[in-house]
């Protein structure tokens, strides 16, 4: 049966999780908390020491599974942190070594004796009366025993201290202190003592012209705020305005009355060709390509009979000739200016000032077409507003085709695609095999049929009877003329016709 080899170690603090590590230093091996065992890289090196139940700090292992080789032993204290033992990030605590003999702990004692033996001398009369003495009698010593000095046990105390282990083991005490301070959870001053008065006087009491630092909060007052506060001038109502619908995102919170807009999809031009795809399926020769091409022509033939609304503010610069390409989404051959406001403000409880017709004009430069002001030049204080018709987009992002007619303007696209279809198949028939000739023309007179149905139903949505591409509609006209004298009228002046 193997012997018990016992390790302790004291700490001053209770309560703690602590395991070893023991190495076999003729081989290396480690021994294996599993089995009790040396061996090379075991799975479980960590040999935890309980704390004793009744003295507190000591830390215990006793070891006596298997009998130990003649040798020496390395062995490492380690303080678990985590929930599982780490050597790599562990605390080190402890450190030693100890010598086996025969599965038993080796404890050297050093033992001297000086060069007499004793140091005892006897006297003359001793040895004369040796021989006649009896029991009883005294003897005189004339030394003293040694002292502890003469025998050197006291360097052999201090050079035992020096050793290389017990060095290593105050080292681990040493450097176990500051985790063990910093390890507690809970740490509080007593004191900041002036430390905060003092940093915060620091902070205020910085001259201006020490703050260089560009891009910090220092240098940015510095910059800024170069007068009081109380002399700035309140912001006026419009600066306020602009203020707030500068704002790239703005929501309303609540609405007092009622408000109406005409109702645009959600739609994109994803939802055109996925819609162009289940009115007309089938594993057909044209793609996407000519789906796309098909949209863009009904956007086109939609946008003749019901042509986008854009209101444009443009910004005065002194002069009566601005450019029409200014205004973006005008398109020179179908946009039409339908009204200019001028000046604007949106304030004005009378109404907008729309301009009669002969206030403005288009004016053809070689530079190109203009929008001239016939009576007026829009200072660079001042807004005039377009309002003009323009094309109707679908992109990937958004198309402006209104809710309710999005559906018609679909089942044109489909319907300009079918056309597309019996074209082709109309062009593409062989003559020489009946059999495919016949398949082909059957096909391009399907699409044909299927065309001219959507198209039927578009224009039954939109109004449009057969041979005419124009809607019902409504048409006003001004009727106000100039007078002689070109000044306004007594009763109805012109900014109210």
């Amino acid at each position: 049966m193997a012997n018990i080899k016992k390790i302790t170690h004291f700490w001053n603090t209770t309560g703690l999780t602590l395991y070893c590590i023991i190495r076999r230093d003729a081989d290396g091996y480690l021994l294996n908390d599993a089995d009790g065992a040396f061996a090379s890289g075991p799975a479980d090196p960590y040999i935890s020491l309980a704390e004793d139940a009744v003295i507190k700090g000591m830390y215990e292992l006793s070891e006596s599974r298997a009998a130990w080789d003649d040798g020496n032993y390395s062995i490492v204290v380690y303080r678990q942190t985590g929930a599982s033992p780490a050597p790599a990030s562990d605390i080190v605590i402890g450190s030693g070594s100890i010598e086996i003999r025969s599965d038993l702990e080796v404890i050297n004692v050093n033992v001297k004796t000086s060069d007499d033996k004793i140091n005892f001398a006897l006297t003359s009369a001793y040895d004369k009366a040796k021989t006649a003495a009896q029991a009883g009698d005294a003897m005189t010593l004339t030394a003293a025993y040694p002292k502890l000095t003469d025998l050197e046990d006291v360097a052999t105390i201090q050079n035992g201290l020096a050793t290389a282990e017990n060095q290593a083991t105050i080292i681990g005490y040493i450097q176990a202190v500051p985790a063990a301070v910093w390890a507690v959870g809970t740490r509080t001053l007593t004191s900041f003592g002036t430390l905060v008065s003092s940093v915060a006087a620091a902070v205020w009491n910085s001259l201006t012209s020490a703050i260089l630092t560009t891009g910090s909060i220092g240098k940015l007052l510095t910059d800024n705020v170069d007068g009081k506060v109380s002399a700035a001038a309140a912001p006026t109502t419009s600066e306020n305005a602009a203020a707030v619908w500068a704002y790239a995102s703005r929501t309303l919170t609540g609405v007092t009355g009622t408000i109406s807009w005409p109702v645009i999809s959600n739609s994109i031009k994803q939802d055109y060709i996925d819609a162009i795809t289940a009115l007309v399926s089938g594993n057909l020769p044209l793609g996407e390509t000519e789906k796309i091409f098909a949209i863009n022509k009904a956007l086109q033939s939609y946008s003749a009979l019901r042509p986008r609304l854009v209101a444009e503010d443009e910004d005065g610069t002194g002069s009566a000739d601005y450019l029409i390409t200014l205004l973006a989404d005008f398109i020179d051959g179908f946009s039409v200016i339908k009204s200019v406001e001028y000046p604007v403000d949106d304030d004005d409880e009378e109404g907008a000032n729309i301009l009669q017709e002969d206030d403005w004009k288009i004016y053809q430069k070689p530079t190109g077409k203009y929008l001239r002001f016939t009576d007026n030049k829009p200072a660079t204080t001042e807004d005039f507003r377009v309002v003009y018709t323009a094309m109707h987009r679908c992109t990937d992002e958004a198309c402006t085709i209104p809710l309710i007619d999005e559906g018609a303007v679909q089942l044109l696209a489909a319907a300009y695609y079918c056309d597309m279809l019996a074209t082709y198949y109309a062009q593409t028939s062989d003559s020489t095999i009946m059999a495919d000739s016949v398949d082909h023309k059957s096909k391009a007179s399907e699409y044909a049929a299927r065309g001219r149905a959507y198209r039927a139903e578009y224009k039954n949505h939109m109004g449009v009877k057969d041979g005419n591409n124009v809607g019902a509609a409504s048409v006003t006209k001004d009727q106000d003329v100039k007078t002689s004298h070109g000044y306004d009228a007594m009763t109805h002046p012109k900014r109210f016709r």
